[in-house]
């Protein structure tokens, strides 16, 4: 078997062959091998609701598909490298990953987890009235 570049078309025809001889050739057709996962997947942002991931490209993808914990959440079109997740819950970590596809299916799947920023803290209020300018509260238990 010849060494096959990923994401490349490759053509072929076949003949059948037994102890008489060889039969005709098929037509010329041709194949595609699947794409290779992307060299590079990073985050260039994220929020408390929102993800920002980017790849590098494929040669001879015809689109990606993103995942979301395994699951497969968007098509995107061919050329595509950077994808934005929304409405996302804050402090969750996610799974992301990003295939390549062509007309042959799906290469590997690069897999990337992040988690998204916390939510901003709560400001409490000063038991007197008011918002406590303090840095700190300390809480005691009475009575135990």
């Amino acid at each position: 078997m010849p060494d096959w570049n990923l994401g490349s078309p490759y053509n072929y025809r076949v003949a059948a062959e037994n102890d008489t001889g060889e039969g005709e050739y098929s037509e010329l057709h041709d194949i595609w091998t699947l794409p290779s996962e992307p060299d590079s997947f990073d985050v260039a942002e994220v929020t408390t609701t929102e993800i920002t991931a980017h790849w590098s490209s494929v040669p001879g993808e015809e689109g990606y598909v993103f995942l979301v914990n395994g699951e497969e959440t968007e098509q995107l079109p061919t050329g595509s490298t950077e994808y934005t997740i929304t409405s996302l819950t804050a402090g969750t970590t996610y799974k992301l990953g990003i295939k390549a596809v062509n007309r042959s299916g799906s290469g590997a799947v690069k897999i990337l987890s992040v988690t998204t920023l916390p939510e901003a803290p709560v400001v409490v209020e000063d038991p007197r009235g008011g918002s406590s300018p303090l840095d700190r509260i300390t809480l005691s238990m009475i009575g135990f």
